[in-house]
């Protein structure tokens, strides 16, 4: 249920974002353009902030779980 509010909550946000894109001049729709596309990153470095720390058998899994890829990667 809290993810179904979270939802129309974003999308009510975006569509009255957009709605004054259109009042707005060339340079404001520029700026609030910008705004609109950099929330959803900040939004995903938000989430990520908190990230838990890794026991060293985490470490030792992953690293086991890496050796078959291409250095690359």
């Amino acid at each position: 249920m809290v993810m179904v509010w979270s939802l129309l909550c974003a999308l009510t946000r975006n569509t009255f974002g957009l709605m004054l894109l259109s009042v707005h001049g060339d340079t404001a729709k520029d700026a609030e353009l910008l705004i609109l596309i950099l929330r959803h990153p900040l939004a995903v470095l938000r989430r990520h902030a908190n990230r838990p720390m890794l026991q060293p058998a985490d470490w030792v899994t992953l690293a086991a779980l890496s050796r078959p890829l291409p250095r690359a990667r």
